[in-house]
């Protein structure tokens, strides 16, 4: 007679199905350096292992998360990791990953996130706007559109949201493209898929940053972190 072992479902496979669609293992392993010869859980699979408990019943979150799932189905929970060893999730494993993810910057593998599954599933980000802590893409236009007039230029000008780092400027017809200096990467790439396309490259137009008061640059990073206010003026001291 063949043992029975039961294992919890609850709302974790669903869970693990939408971070499947999502690409979530994927794209953080395209953004983080992830070279760990001793590592048998990839970062990705891992921090959605971190996911599963952060949101799950559990008193204390990210500790001994090996008793965590050793209820659980993990194959529904990953499913697209055919095996882990459970012995593999451990507090070592988990600072590993934590320090990694650190050093690859949360925000930009975040970021990272948010724009393929805006990708995947093809949303229109001028109405779909989840962080509440930043303007929306109306009230970007609306802002652009007061100094455009301001200028007496807004005839010129069209406004558009884009879904990518590249927006049309691979596909369509323009002339320069204008940059920051932490931006001029992405700008060569465009230049790059436009020669493959056959499409004139564009004038790199670089902007210098613009400083707060401390020195270092305006970012909406930084106002959405209430460490600076627009003008750059310091709002709190570290």
């Amino acid at each position: 007679m063949l043992d029975i072992l039961p294992y919890r479902a609850d709302y974790y496979p669903v869970l693990g199905q939408i971070m499947r669609e999502m690409d979530v293992a994927g794209t953080i392993n395209r953004i983080v350096d992830a070279r760990d010869s001793q590592a048998k859980i990839d970062v990705g699979t891992f921090v959605c292992l971190m996911i599963h408990n952060l949101l799950g019943d559990v008193n204390i979150r990210l500790y001994n998360m090996d008793s965590f799932f050793e209820d659980k189905a993990l194959p529904l929970l990953v499913p697209w990791k055919s095996y882990i060893d459970i012995s593999e999730i451990n507090d070592d494993r988990a600072a590993r990953v934590l320090d990694t993810m650190w050093v690859a910057d949360p925000q930009k593998v975040f970021s990272a996130v948010a724009n393929e599954s805006i990708r995947i599933h093809e949303l229109d980000t001028s109405i779909i706007h989840g962080d509440t802590t930043s303007k929306s893409f109306e009230e970007r236009k609306k802002t652009i559109e007061q100094y455009l007039l301001k200028k007496k230029c807004i005839d010129r000008a069209t406004i558009k949201p884009i879904k990518d780092k590249y927006g049309p400027s691979i596909k369509d017809e323009f002339d320069a493209i204008v940059i920051s200096p932490e931006t001029k990467p992405a700008a060569e790439e465009i230049n790059d898929k436009r020669r493959r396309n056959m499409k004139k490259p564009l004038k790199i137009v670089q902007i210098p940053f613009v400083l707060a008061n401390d020195g270092t640059p305006i970012s909406s990073s930084r106002i959405r972190k209430k460490e600076i206010d627009e003008n750059g003026r310091i709002l709190k001291i570290d």
